[in-house]
């Protein structure tokens, strides 16, 4: 196996002048010109979304599971896959389903982007090894679902529909309102304690429950990025890999809705895009959570002794690496997996190109992280300038 080699870093330090302030101001009324009738184009989009909901509930009506007439409390439980991450998922699951309580019936739905029949098949098999728990099983194919909520606002020849592809998470609460509160989980996972312990803590107003992302502190562009392009607090920016979900409180902000808007207004370059839009929109309305449930091995830092969910973010993952921190938690579920055969394939073929072309994203998410700090316009200034609010 290949050791984990750490990758350079580096930053350019960029200061705002009067000028580009100005050249900001201006720039932005440029954009609000060019969209002055874009407010057709989203008033259409609650129309879109009945349709969209209308869609999911009648695909959901006709899948498996045995909760739909439970009389235990329903936990939904979201996730976002393709093929590609099917084996690793299949961890994940069946981590969860093993310390979850028998108290609880769990919907788990699966966003899906070309998910093959012959994974669905393997993956169906993973809640049959849990025979005690109420659980349901959920497939949407969440592509075709998400064109109708952008048809009508297509306005540079698909490109912004391409581009809403990697942001299933944020469409979840306006996709299915028949849920006042769900998880959401990043499948590079292993839950290693009850999942209703997380969804019963309250959220108040919060519009979302979250952890503080570990993995970016003593990494300077990342940090600069965090706080001079995104103008979030460091100790505030969160990891949208678990997110504990006030479903009601996001439709009531049209949260989906607002992040269309800057999508289309500005389209910034962004490092980690659902979650940066995660941290800018709800800033100031996201509970922290107790770092267990968010827990990433990294390097140097001690393990934890009681985790919660363990993330293997980035390229801390067992599957690629040994010694990697909390992966005897990853192991212990991937001999079950029916995938165990394929992971350990998996393991085995990645060799120096592939930790090369890994090492390669990182660079270059750390290249976007100094561009963007350096530019005059991105969310820090039009949220310092006044021309965007919150929620």
């Amino acid at each position: 196996m290949k050791k984990q080699n750490k990758s350079s870093m580096f930053m350019s330090e960029a200061s705002m002048s009067g000028k580009e302030t100005s050249n900001s101001i201006e720039k932005t009324r440029e954009f609000n010109n060019e969209k002055q009738d874009a407010g057709e184009a989203y008033s259409s989009c609650d129309n879109k979304t009945l349709r969209v909901t209308s869609n999911v509930k009648k695909s959901l009506s006709k899948k498996s599971g045995k909760n739909s007439g439970s009389k235990k409390p329903v936990i939904p439980v979201f996730f976002s896959i393709d093929s590609k991450y099917a084996p690793f998922f299949s961890v994940t699951l069946s981590s969860l389903l093993d310390n979850a309580s028998e108290e609880y019936a769990y919907r788990i739905i699966v966003l899906h982007q070309g998910l093959r029949a012959s994974d669905k098949k393997q993956l169906r098999k993973v809640p049959k090894s849990y025979p005690g728990k109420d659980v349901s099983f959920d497939f949407v194919p969440i592509r075709r679902n998400m064109s109708a909520i952008v048809r009508n606002m297509e306005r540079q020849s698909g490109s912004l529909y391409k581009t809403l592809t990697i942001y299933y998470r944020l469409f979840i609460p306006v996709m299915f309102p028949e849920f006042e509160k769900a998880i959401y989980l990043d499948s590079d996972m292993v839950v290693t304690d009850d999942i209703s312990k997380l969804y019963n803590i309250e959220l108040g107003s919060h519009l979302l429950g979250a952890v503080n992302d570990a993995s970016v502190y003593g990494v300077k562009p990342f940090a600069e990025y965090i706080q001079k392009a995104l103008g979030i607090e460091l100790t505030k920016y969160v990891n949208s890999g678990v997110l504990l979900m006030n479903m009601r409180g996001l439709r009531e902000v049209h949260f989906h809705d607002r992040f269309l808007e800057l999508m289309n207004r500005y389209g910034f370059d962004t490092v980690a895009p659902d979650q940066d839009y995660i941290n800018v929109l709800c800033k100031d309305r996201i509970l922290l959570l107790d770092g267990r449930w968010n827990t990433m091995p990294l390097r140097g830092v001690p393990e934890k002794e009681e985790v919660g969910i363990v993330h293997y973010n980035l390229n801390n993952k067992p599957w690629r690496f040994d010694n990697i921190p909390y992966g005897e938690h990853f192991w212990r579920y991937a001999e079950t997996s029916p995938y165990y055969r394929t992971i350990l394939r998996v393991r085995e073929q990645y060799n120096e190109p592939s930790r090369h072309a890994d090492e390669m994203k990182i660079k270059e998410l750390l290249e976007c992280a100094s561009r963007m700090v350096s530019e005059a316009f991105n969310f820090r200034t039009v949220y310092a300038l006044g021309l965007e609010m919150p929620l």
